[in-house]
C-alpha cells in the first residue's frame, strides 16, 4: 500500500537523517515507527486487561505497579481510565501484599 502524507519540514527531516544515520530508506523508518507505535498500543492494552482484573481481585495500586513493572502513577491513571475506585493495601477484605520484585 502505498500512502502519501503532508509533514513539516523539519519532520521530514528528522526522518531522512534517522533513515541515513539506518542504512534504510525513510519508507522503511517510517514504516517501522508505526510498527513500534501499534506494539506499544497493544502493550497499553494488556496493562489495562491486567490492572482491571487485579483491582477487581481487590490488589492496591502499589502491588500492582510492582508486580507489573509499572509507576504507582501508571497505575492509578490506568485504573481511573477504567472507572475502578482504588484498594487500600492490607484493607479488610483485601489481596495480600504480592512477594516483591517477582513476576510470573
Amino acid at each position: 500500500m502505498r500512502v502519501t502524507v503532508e509533514l513539516e519540514d523539519r519532520e521530514a527531516e528528522l526522518i531522512r537523517l534517522r533513515a541515513e544515520t539506518l542504512g534504510a530508506t525513510p519508507s522503511e523508518v517510517v514504516t517501522e515507527a508505526v510498527r513500534a507505535q501499534r506494539a506499544r498500543s497493544a502493550q497499553r492494552v494488556s496493562h489495562a486487561r491486567e490492572v482491571a482484573a487485579m483491582v477487581r481481585q481487590s490488589w492496591c495500586d502499589a502491588d500492582i505497579a510492582l508486580y507489573l513493572g509499572l509507576s504507582n502513577n501508571t497505575v492509578a491513571s490506568i485504573r481511573r481510565t477504567l472507572g475502578l475506585p482504588p484498594n487500600r493495601r492490607d484493607a479488610p477484605g483485601t489481596a495480600p501484599s504480592v512477594a516483591y520484585g517477582v513476576r510470573s
